[in-house]
């Protein structure tokens, strides 16, 4: 199944956000995974197109500093959750009332984010990240704004030189993911329940 041009969408601002689609029937919303992209996460290696032969039309937006999206730099553009508040402008714009949520690592923290905003899919699927991850946000923030201020100059046998190649690879706008990675705060396990 060959791959479209995106379509773009107003984020919760009005920022202009990407959006793949592959496959009709059944609407499952993916979210891919931090300084990823839908392209690399869900469409590269057949993941969106195994859902789309089992009869799901895959919605795969780039989220905000992602892939094909906007990068803003003004920092307020990165309120708490903006990522989850973009997942709900995707699903109003789609008008979606009945449909499935993917996420993966960073799209599962979205993911849940937006189940406990009140986004309200039929199905809601986590992968990637498991309660350390959705708890413990200020550990991984810590981490990579780490990476994204010793970018350039991490070596081999430094365990964030993977994360600094990574950032490389994607083109990742580094002063938009400060922000963005400031825009995350830990969930509450209780949340979860």
């Amino acid at each position: 199944m060959a791959e479209a041009s995106p379509e773009f969408f107003p984020g919760f601002d009005g920022a202009q956000l990407a959006l793949h689609r592959m496959g009709s029937g059944r609407p499952v919303v993916l979210l891919h995974g931090l300084f990823s992209s839908a392209h690399v996460n869900w469409i590269k290696f057949g993941t969106a197109a195994k859902l789309a032969a089992a009869g799901f039309e895959c919605l795969m937006p780039d989220l905000r500093v992602h892939g094909q999206s906007a990068a803003p730099h003004d920092p307020a553009a990165y309120p708490k959750d903006v990522l989850a508040r973009d997942a709900q402008a995707l699903v109003a714009h789609l008008g979606l009332t009945d449909f499935d949520l993917v996420g993966f690592s960073l799209g599962s923290r979205t993911a849940a984010r937006a189940v406990i905003g009140g986004m309200q899919p039929r199905r809601l699927v986590l992968s990637g990240m498991g309660l350390e991850g959705l708890a413990g946000w200020a550990k991984r923030q810590d981490f990579f704004v780490d990476v994204i201020d010793r970018f350039g100059t991490i070596k081999r046998d430094d365990p964030a030189y993977f994360a600094q190649q990574f950032l490389k690879s994607m083109g990742t706008d580094r002063v938009a993911a400060r922000l963005l990675l400031g825009a995350n705060a830990d969930t509450d396990p209780a949340e979860l329940a």
